[in-house]
């Protein structure tokens, strides 16, 4: 009688038209047009699953000759959870084949300005958590040195909170000021190379209008996890014919006798 649905993208037509390979073949020009200049990219991630995700692509990569051969390391709850995958490969998919965590380096002490910048003076891949850049996480930190210098590149693949600090450096071009370290002073963004790639989880709303039209839920059709304006089309495009709602937190609704 009810299907509840989630909304993440129903605001977003351009999900529509991207592919997962797409994506891929893009996000590897990216890093090697860093690489090439001497920089370093860096990819904020999702400790469960995106992190282990993107080390396997970038593995990949590297192994076909599409990615440069330099150092990729990783930091983070990530490297821990990347061992629990790796320690139970009977529960996952027969094609994720994951690369061992030791081919992957540590980045080491973040807090330390001065090893970071040690850090960013050899061309590499950085693969650190948390994905939407909150102040004060493995990302913020490498990114606070990053940003002052055009060389770099800083690479989003999931969803970002508009109020985070990732989505204001990605809108918001040099010139910004940002605070990474909540107990430090905003640093001015030089950088230039900041862009967003679709690895997201969430399908896309023409996928998720599909997945409605062929559960067919007899009576409702209730969408979460949605900004407003995504919940409201997916209400107005993807109840197919059903009652739609889109409850608060906390509010209750009648689904009909």
């Amino acid at each position: 009688d009810t299907l509840v649905i989630e909304s993440t993208y129903g605001a977003d037509p351009e999900a529509d038209g991207v592919s997962y390979e797409s994506e891929i073949r893009r996000f590897a020009k990216a890093v090697t047009d860093v690489i090439e200049r001497d920089g370093v990219a860096l990819v904020p991630t999702f400790a469960l699953g995106r992190t282990q995700e993107l080390l396997n692509i970038i593995a990949r990569l590297q192994e076909t000759g599409r990615l440069p051969h330099v150092p990729v390391r990783t930091s983070g709850l990530g490297r821990a959870i990347y061992e629990v995958y790796r320690r139970f490969p009977d529960y996952m998919h027969p094609e994720a084949n994951l690369r061992p965590l030791r081919g992957f380096g540590r980045v080491g002490d973040m807090w330390n300005p001065r090893k970071v910048k040690e850090l960013l003076k050899r061309p590499s891949i950085i693969v650190a958590t948390s994905g939407m850049m909150v102040e004060n996480t493995p990302s913020a930190l490498i990114a606070q040195e990053m940003v002052r210098d055009k060389r770099h590149g800083i690479f989003f693949v999931g969803y970002l909170d508009p109020d985070t600090l990732g989505y204001k450096l990605l809108n918001g071009g040099p010139g910004t000021l940002l605070k990474f370290q909540l107990d430090r002073r905003p640093v001015e963004v030089a950088l230039e190379d900041i862009q967003w790639f679709y690895f997201s989880a969430h399908a896309p709303r023409q996928a998720l209008k599909a997945i409605v039209e062929r559960l067919r839920p007899r009576r409702n059709v209730i969408f979460v996890h949605g900004d407003p304006e995504a919940v409201d089309w997916m209400c107005r495009n993807a109840a197919n014919g059903c009652m739609s709602f889109a409850p608060a937190a906390g509010e209750s609704i009648s689904l009909g006798g």
